[in-house]
């Protein structure tokens, strides 16, 4: 006992636990790291790649990024800066992103409505932005105060091809249910400069209607085999009447045996400027509103009846507690006998 006493005390150290954001290094001027050229020569995706082998090509790409021990720290204490424009051209240049925007059509059912098909190649990148908005990008949904103006188009494009630029919405023809409304065509585009082109059917705001929801409306990229035979019989000389507007992508496709390249669409729904537009264009303003049907309302009063039947019992008004426990007291009973 008196050799236990002797033994000397563990001297007990007390350690002061800091925060978590103190022990982060402290540094007075953040580094930025923006992604290098690698990212841009490395091909992850491909045609007809089965799922075991970009699950293989993801799992190598992740390796080669983290063995670059700088990116690594840059990522993990957050200064890390993605440039979105380098990402996107990346993106849009690889199959996978042609791809997701076919999907993406399919999605929304643009590729059976306004192609006739559930299936479509596209393979050539559409951009397509209007001056007072942001990108369309694979059904974004954009206002229509925000697109205005005639947008700002560009794509890669062949010295010796011509092509032609066609927006068309498949919803709210106000004269045929299954037409789409012409919005713009322009032909026989050397390149990519809209202003060398011909303008077969002047530019036209969307105009969803009011009450309908939201609208679809479809830029398509199409190249031609030569100029435009039948010019004259796709031209909308009166811009303003909407009937003359009445258009089918589809048969324009088959009739001049073009083919699409690309795509691009979004999605708006109706505010203050759609009124506005069908005052310039001399059309009253159609507005669709939701009514209540003869049914709808009589289900919905022998509802309201019957809970104010159920709410008194005995002649006397029961509360809500009052007649769960009378619900509950009944079970009860019930798998008592």
């Amino acid at each position: 006992f008196a050799s236990s006493t002797a033994l000397k005390k563990k001297e007990i150290v007390k350690v002061e636990k800091k925060p978590w954001y103190e022990l982060r290094p402290v540094q007075e001027k953040r580094p930025t790291f923006v992604y290098g050229e690698k990212f841009n020569n490395y091909t992850l995706y491909g045609p007809g790649y089965k799922r075991s082998t970009v699950a293989k090509q993801e799992k190598a790409f992740r390796e080669v990024k983290r063995a670059d021990k700088e990116m690594k720290r840059a990522s993990d204490f957050n200064y890390l800066e993605v440039p979105l424009s380098r990402l996107y051209s990346f993106w849009i240049k690889e199959p996978i992103g042609l791809t997701e925007v076919a999907d993406a059509a399919l999605h929304y059912n643009v590729l059976p409505h306004v192609y006739g098909k559930k299936k479509a190649l596209v393979t050539v990148p559409l951009s397509v932005r209007f001056p007072e908005g942001p990108f369309v990008h694979r059904g974004n949904l954009l206002k229509p105060t925000e697109c205005a103006k005639i947008p700002e188009i560009s794509f890669p494009w062949k010295s010796d091809q011509l092509y032609s630029i066609v927006m068309s919405t498949p919803d709210g023809n106000l004269f045929s249910g299954n037409s789409e409304v012409l919005h713009w065509l322009v032909c026989d585009i050397p390149g990519d400069d809209l202003s060398k082109g011909h303008t077969l059917c002047k530019f036209l705001q969307p105009i969803p209607v009011e009450g309908t929801g939201y609208h679809r409306y479809v830029f398509s990229l199409l190249q031609q085999p030569g100029p435009i035979k039948l010019r004259d019989g796709y031209s909308v000389a009166d811009g303003d009447n909407l009937e003359s507007r009445t258009w089918s992508t589809e048969n324009f496709i088959a009739a001049e045996q073009l083919q699409l390249l690309g795509l691009s669409f979004f999605q708006a729904q109706w505010d203050a400027s759609v009124g506005k537009t069908f005052e310039k264009l001399d059309f009253p303003e159609p507005v669709y509103e939701l009514e209540r049907t003869q049914e709808r309302f009589l289900s919905t009063r022998l509802r309201a009846a019957y809970l104010k039947r159920r709410a008194f019992q005995g002649g006397r008004r029961v509360g809500v507690k009052k007649r769960r426990r009378l619900v509950y007291s009944r079970r009860s009973t019930k798998v008592g006998k």
